[in-house]
């Protein structure tokens, strides 16, 4: 037998069905209140690897995390909803590993995700200026 793609999202959807149930065996109930899933797999035809990541449910992501910390020192409203072209979007997450479009804005019609720069979220998001 060999390990193919094919055979590595078969077990990646079994392994996943079986963490989700983890939480309802009486032994591990403790587990409940956590989201943990097989992720990212690198394999051979002999073995297969598989990331097993683990989060508390309802936990901020990443890059929500760092949109918090990166959003008000460039003085951007993440509570802002911006029309562009008849469309709404929302400012869901930023990538500092990403130089040229590090912020991620939802199209919240289609709830598809785009990247865009500091200029254009600057241009989208920015917070009203309030004069005393």
């Amino acid at each position: 037998m060999k390990i193919t793609k094919e055979t590595v999202q078969i077990l990646r959807t079994e392994i996943n069905a079986m963490l989700q149930n983890l939480g309802a065996l009486p032994c591990l109930q403790h587990l409940e209140g956590l989201d943990i899933s097989a992720g990212h797999c690198s394999f051979d035809q002999d073995q297969a690897d598989f990331k097993l990541s683990i989060k508390i449910k309802g936990a901020k992501s990443q890059s929500q995390k760092a949109l918090d910390l990166y959003a008000d020192h460039y003085g951007l409203d993440v509570s802002k909803i911006a029309k562009e072209q008849g469309k709404s979007f929302a400012l869901i997450g930023y990538n500092y590993k990403a130089s040229k479009y590090p912020f991620e804005v939802q199209d919240l019609a289609t709830g598809k995700e785009y990247k865009i720069s500091l200029d254009h979220a600057k241009s989208l998001f920015a917070k009203a200026v309030q004069n005393a």
